[in-house]
């Protein structure tokens, strides 16, 4: 810990002491005002003018860069990498994974993270790669690639590597329904431009860690909360307000502790898009062609959260500052005393945003209040770009092709929520950060089997649906024809009436054509029985079994009781 370190916490901690919780409080402090500790594992390639001095002279200077630029937040430490990993961090470090360096060194994991550093010679020059590893997460990070003909900028593209690769990390401090509250690792001491900034719209990738009873350095199980991304909504000194977007249920559910971890790293795009490959949830996945894949805008409900957090005081329920109520749909459209504050399709025209962005603080909204943040002006512009629906309107991005692939460009927000759909029927929904990874898959039952059910009870609701409009028609026909005594006009139609398919009719090819729609997986069996289900209900409130015996014994009276 550097002397400027120890100047800002020393007195936190005696402060923090003070308020009483001396272990939670070590915690905090720990995680909040200690430097990262970073060790690099550096690998050269053998080569003449790669010398043992040149080796030193790169390491001494990824120390010195590190400590004159980032040493309040970072502790860097390089070192030459392990004999047995060396040679394949400068062929391919991909042959590089954490069992082997856990194996290998597994005192390496105090480090809070581990910067593999390697320079292969090439034809016209040299190849450098520099890769994260999360310590205190086992998750890989970024990479960055250069290449240079000049040995001399071997060292300064390195060190830019590693500020390229470093990945800042979090601690779930706690969630509340589809919000979480981080606390960000060195946030105390991060001051002006710095790697482990990150920015009003961060987004992260939240990791569960489970510890073994004695807490050591190898966890018991370490993983991405799989299809869960937290989106930055507000920031607090080292505090960051968090939406939870999630396409499984329960994301981050459950309580934290010394044996259960909620950490987040931040998520840092490298590509320019994500292929999303669609695959059958089987043994043998199979490319599943022909799904569609949507995407939906801005829905209230995301800036409903917004104006409750920043503007319900003065425009809420209770008080109705300008006659204007924020908190419902309804009084967002409706405006106050001035009229409309919002113009649907047209943000540049809203009375709202021109409040929100004034900049004159007497006239700026929240009034007495800081600004809102960018990433929340942002997402109320869209909404009022997007015709400020309460349920926005679902886009297609694409269908997937012979390989279930569907490419996901980047929108104008960092994550998109996209919804795959087959036939009617909406499969997943799923949030996606393009360019965080350059592929992704997710498993589906094969939906061809409920697509082919749906087709075959459209076909019969259509059958069943012109028959009950036969029945009514010649229902009516044949109570004209009694009307006007022209009873054997309405015995004829009678006997037309009598050939109609019944209920039982309908119902009986329903359960017979349900055999023919048998899924393994639980999931397709479950929506196949609600299609047929919702078909059983609608035949039972229609083609009533007695109207036949009604119009006859109608028909009867009125010839006299002579049939």
């Amino acid at each position: 810990m550097n002397l400027l370190t120890r100047q800002l916490v020393i007195p936190l901690v005696a402060l923090a002491l003070a308020a009483g919780g001396a272990r939670s409080v070590y915690g905090q402090i720990e995680w909040e005002y200690s430097p990262y500790r970073i060790k690099v594992w550096l690998a050269l390639d053998s080569a003449v003018e790669l010398t043992p001095a040149l080796r030193a002279e790169i390491k001494r200077q990824l120390e010195t860069w590190s400590e004159s630029w980032h040493g309040a937040v970072w502790t860097l430490e390089a070192d030459d990498a392990p004999a047995e990993l060396a040679t394949d961090l400068v062929l391919d470090p991909a042959l590089v994974d954490v069992p082997r360096i856990e194996q290998i060194d597994a005192e390496v994991f105090r480090a809070d993270k581990l910067m593999l550093a390697a320079v292969a010679v090439e034809r016209d020059g040299y190849r450098l790669h520099v890769q994260e590893l999360d310590c205190r997460t086992r998750v890989w990070g970024s990479s960055s690639e250069y290449e240079t003909p000049h040995v001399e900028a071997i060292a300064p593209l390195l060190f830019d590597g590693v500020e390229q690769a470093f990945v800042p990390l979090a601690r779930v401090e706690k969630t509340i329904g589809r919000s979480a509250t981080l606390r960000l690792r060195a946030g105390g001491l991060i001051f002006g431009q710095s790697p482990a900034q990150v920015a009003g719209d961060a987004v992260f990738r939240p990791v569960i860690r489970r510890n073994d009873r004695q807490i050591s350095l190898k966890p018991e199980f370490s993983e991405l909360v799989p299809w869960t991304l937290l989106q930055t909504t507000s920031r607090d000194g080292s505090l960051l307000e968090c939406d939870i977007l999630s396409g499984v249920r329960s994301a981050l559910t459950g309580r934290s502790g010394r044996r259960t971890e909620k950490l987040a790293l931040a998520a840092k795009p490298t590509h320019e898009s994500t292929r999303l490959v669609i695959a059958s949830k089987e043994e043998t996945p199979r490319p599943l062609p022909g799904y569609e894949v949507l995407v939906r805008g801005v829905d209230f409900a995301a800036v409903e959260r917004i104006f409750k957090r920043h503007c319900a005081s003065c425009h809420g329920l209770t008080e109705r500052g300008a006659g204007l109520r924020l908190d419902t749909y309804d009084g967002v459209l409706n405006g106050g005393d001035g009229g409309p504050v919002i113009d649907p399709g047209r943000s540049r025209t809203s009375r709202l945003m021109k409040r929100l962005v004034d900049p004159d603080p007497k006239l700026r909204m929240p009034k007495d209040a800081p600004p809102l943040s960018n990433t929340d002006i942002e997402l109320i512009r869209t909404w009022i770009d997007q015709r400020a629906l309460q349920e926005s309107e679902p886009q297609l991005l694409g269908i997937s092709d012979f390989d279930g692939a569907v490419e996901i460009q980047p929108g104008d927000k960092p994550v998109r929520i996209v919804y795959v759909k087959h036939g009617a029927q909406p499969l997943a929904k799923l949030p996606i950060m393009p360019g965080l990874e350059p592929e992704l898959t997710i498993n589906l039952p094969d939906d061809g089997v409920r697509l082919d059910a749906e087709a075959a009870v459209i076909t019969m609701q259509r059958s069943f649906m012109d028959a009950v409009t036969r029945q009514q028609l010649l229902a009516l026909q044949i109570r004209k024809h009694i009307e006007k005594r022209r009873f054997d006009d309405a015995q004829k139609l009678l006997d037309q009436l009598r050939t109609l398919k019944t209920r039982n009719d309908f119902t009986t090819q329903l359960e017979f054509r349900r055999r023919d729609f048998e899924a393994d997986d639980t999931r397709t069996k479950s929506r196949i029985d609600l299609l047929f289900g919702d078909a059983r209900a609608m035949f039972n409130q229609h083609l009533d079994p007695r109207l036949v015996e009604q119009l006859s014994q109608e028909l009867t009276r009125a010839r006299g009781g002579r049939r």
